[in-house]
């Protein structure tokens, strides 16, 4: 029986390293993988605690009432796709910064405002894994 609690105790433990190592680990992101326009692809991130985001031309998405898109260009210029109260969304002028260290990724509105902070988890060249930062 003591061994049994020695085994669940070096479990947790390696569970908790494992969990804070993935937290403090540098992703040193490549900002001009980054470049382009992406589009929540929220079909496939149905089953994943990330968001899934496929470049805009990847396919035909299906239809829907509000799908957040992106598109980031060289010297943090960006457009990004507005919700509206009305159903009238449209894209708006922006701009974006991307801490590479840490995978973070803001997106201001034309005025200087913080519009959405997303953690860059997985960057691939017909994949983006975003998370909303908390």
């Amino acid at each position: 029986m003591h061994s049994y609690k020695q085994l669940q105790l070096l479990l947790v433990f390696t569970v908790l390293f494992s969990v804070s190592q993935g937290c403090a680990q540098n992703k040193n992101i490549d900002e001009s993988s980054l470049l382009g326009c992406w589009t929540n692809s929220y079909e496939e991130s149905a089953s994943s605690t990330n968001e899934i985001y496929r470049p805009c031309e990847y396919k035909k998405f299906p239809p829907s009432r509000f799908r957040f898109s992106m598109a980031l260009s060289e010297g943090g210029v960006c457009q990004y796709f507005q919700l509206s109260p009305n159903d009238a969304h449209g894209m708006m002028d922006g701009t974006w910064t991307l801490d590479a260290a840490n995978g973070t990724l803001t997106i201001f509105d034309g005025e200087g405002n913080t519009h959405t902070v997303l953690i860059v988890n997985s960057l691939e060249k017909d994949l983006l894994q975003l998370k909303k930062a908390e």
